[in-house]
């Protein structure tokens, strides 16, 4: 069953918090609808990776307008102050936004400067290979979690509580595992503590 979080007031950002990863690079991918189409402004529904607090954080939010047109975002949020990345502009993906429609929302963020990147699909349809934006970020360099956030744009007229629902969670990088050295192929590489190493081959467990 999806988790919910019923959002009662215009203007107010509330966030979901997922401790313990700890993690500089992340890629995550989450499910996401809300109960009613925007009336008088729109709708965001947000993804957040190497967040230090819900003040400071690089995110990829789904704007749900109100001629139901579903935009897509990445940004920063510095001291609580929130801003598009270098490089990166909004994104008009051509979905459709309807009462209970699911869509699947990806951000990825990695390295230093941060190149942070989103997509955003029907949850009914296959992923699409590409991203569709992108941004590189200096500001935020530690280690961080992974947010999800919600919240009604100024002006918002809908019925409230506006309800969004989030499912299927999946942190597809970062994973732990133990790094044994065996020159099988007879290329020995010698690895310092703490040194970044990728599976060529990631496998993908929810949570």
């Amino acid at each position: 069953m999806p988790g919910q979080v019923a959002q009662s007031s215009v203007n107010e950002l509330r966030w979901t918090v997922l401790g313990g990863i700890d993690s500089r690079d992340m890629d995550a991918v989450v499910t996401v609808s809300t109960d009613a189409l925007a009336a008088g402004a729109s709708q965001f529904v947000i993804l957040g990776g190497r967040v230090i607090d819900p003040d400071n954080m690089y995110f990829a939010w789904l704007e749900f307008t109100t001629s139901a047109s579903v935009d897509l975002l990445v940004g920063k949020r510095i001291a609580g102050v929130g801003s598009a990345l270098a490089g990166a502009s909004t994104r008009t993906t051509g979905l459709t936004h309807a009462a209970g429609t699911q869509f699947r929302l990806r951000l990825a963020v990695q390295g230093a400067p941060a190149r942070v990147r989103a997509k955003a699909w029907l949850a009914a349809n296959s992923e699409p290979d590409n991203w569709h934006v992108t941004g590189v970020d200096t500001d935020i360099t530690a280690a961080g979690d992974i947010a999800l956030g919600q919240t009604l744009g100024s002006g918002n007229t809908n019925t409230l509580p506006v309800t969004a629902s989030w499912d299927d969670l999946a942190v597809l990088n970062p994973q732990t595992f133990t790094v044994q050295q065996a020159p099988v192929n007879g290329v020995t590489k010698t690895f310092g503590a703490g040194a970044q190493v990728l599976l060529a081959q990631p496998a993908v467990v929810a949570l």
